[in-house]
């Protein structure tokens, strides 16, 4: 898969990602990126820890997610050491705006295809 391939479907699954967060879609975080319960609720836990709160989080449009910035885009996207895994490290929205943590995902590439598996949220 080439890179630029392998960055919108990785986008595009840490959207999904991340909307099922936001709906609380227990079954889809399990079936989907095998998410349990109780990474679930760690992973509300450092959103309320950042935030205060649950709020909506989301990324930045595609139009603007693979976008060069200083010192890296706002969905950075990586080959790893290994040839079938790939990394990113997200910056979250909050209210249309940048906040401060950062979702770390890490993607597998199998059968040309690409399996979101959540690392963790930190700044």
């Amino acid at each position: 898969m080439t890179n630029k391939l392998a960055q919108e479907k990785a986008y595009m699954l840490a959207v999904e990602f991340i909307d099922a967060i936001n709906t609380n879609n227990k079954e889809k975080l399990k079936e989907k990126f095998s998410v349990s319960q109780a990474v679930l609720d760690e992973i509300y836990e450092e959103i309320e820890g950042f935030f205060g709160s649950i709020p909506f989080i989301s990324l930045p449009s595609i139009e603007t997610a693979f976008l060069s910035r200083n010192p890296r885009t706002f969905f950075d996207f990586y080959k790893m050491d290994d040839n079938l895994c790939w990394g990113a490290e997200c910056t979250l929205f909050v209210d249309g705006k940048v906040a401060e943590p950062i979702l770390h995902l890490e993607f597998i590439e199998r059968d040309n295809e690409l399996f979101l598996k959540y690392k963790y949220l930190g700044s």
